[in-house]
């Protein structure tokens, strides 16, 4: 699938560029870094930096890194020949290093999806804290400018006793009774490596907590509830929930989440976290199935979960995120009906 073959994909990245152009003004003549460029949040990153070069906005290199050389290739082909982008095969959990001067790098590499979780515990673990550890070295030995570190709303935990969405001072308690635990132990053990980098070797570095993120750039790997309806979505076939699907939660367009973290990166305060999360969006799991399947002319049928989709559930009823902090920073949300325009670019790129 190639979604610039989508005029509303490209469409898009027009209008976001346009309306975040004193932002994006911010990384002329810069070279930042995205690892897991190829997965959800780095790849749109990515084709939006592009796009802002391509276009004639800026002049910034992009490093887009990842594990699978030939994933990389086929989802960056179009910019096989732009000087812009270098692609680099590189496993976070090893050590890094590069030939030139990286200003900024944007961590984005980590299992991101409940079969990965339940699959490769010690993988998800491994490549927040020693993803983190070994490009925080690198930082500090390279006088990197900026570091931004991509966290995650499972940061949080249990929303017991919390009022309202999550703030970024606020914490659950986490259930270590099952691996699942390796995902959101891995962002807060990663958070903490980050602030003591800070404390000892004031390194510049902030943290970003995406809520449950949708759109167009999910990876055909993507075992997410929400990635499945889109597929059904796709393919006309009925959207099947395996739960009364009651529980209450953020939810972000991936566009969005992309223009919030370079919102931080170029306006976020040092050693702070920001949360992603559209207000707009908060709904429940079952009321975001029937959005997609009233958009796509599905309908949304219950079912009988599977062995898999009961192993290790996620037991929390909330998981709401306030992004109030992000907004002040001036943060730009995209307009128009999301859920849509992420089915119309989906159909365009096939």
């Amino acid at each position: 699938m190639n979604l610039l073959k989508s005029s509303t994909y490209t469409s898009l990245l027009k209008n976001i560029s346009l309306d975040n152009k004193d932002m994006l003004n911010a990384l002329d003549g810069k070279t930042v870094m995205i690892t897991g460029a190829s997965g959800m949040i780095g790849s749109f990153i990515a084709d939006m930096l592009m796009y802002a070069n391509i276009s004639g906005m800026i002049n910034c290199r992009v490093i887009a890194t990842g594990r699978n050389s030939d994933r990389l290739k086929s989802r960056f082909s179009q910019y096989a020949e732009n000087d812009a982008f270098i692609p680099m095969s590189h496993d976070v959990t090893k050590e890094f290093s590069a030939d030139e001067h990286i200003d900024c790098i944007i961590h984005a590499a980590s299992n991101a999806d409940p079969a990965s979780f339940s699959k490769y515990p010690v993988d998800t673990l491994l490549a927040n804290i020693m993803g983190t550890y070994n490009l925080l070295e690198f930082c500090r030995k390279n006088g990197v400018a900026r570091f931004v570190f991509v966290s995650s709303g499972e940061f949080y935990g249990s929303s017991e006793n919390i009022i309202g969405g999550f703030k970024e001072s606020d914490l659950g308690k986490l259930n270590f009774s099952t691996s699942r635990v390796c995902y959101p132990e891995g962002k807060r053990s990663s958070e903490a490596l980050c602030k003591c980098y800070e404390t000892q070797y004031g390194l510049d570095v902030i943290s970003v907590r995406p809520c449950h993120i949708f759109g167009p750039t999910m990876t055909d790997t993507d075992s997410r509830a929400v990635s499945q309806f889109f597929r059904n979505a796709l393919a006309s076939k009925d959207i099947q929930l395996n739960s009364p699907g009651n529980i209450e939660r953020s939810q972000c367009y991936v566009a969005d989440a992309a223009v919030g973290i370079l919102t931080a990166l170029v306006y976020g305060k040092k050693g702070e976290a920001y949360n992603i999360s559209d207000p707009a969006l908060k709904m429940t799991i079952r009321e975001f199935a029937q959005v997609v399947a009233d958009a796509s002319n599905t309908k949304l049928l219950f079912g009988n979960p599977s062995d898999s989709a009961v192993t290790e559930p996620v037991p929390d009823k909330r998981q709401v995120l306030d992004s109030s902090k992000l907004f002040s920073l001036g943060w730009k949300l995209c307009k128009g009906d999301k859920i849509k325009e992420t089915i119309t670019i989906l159909k365009e790129a096939q």
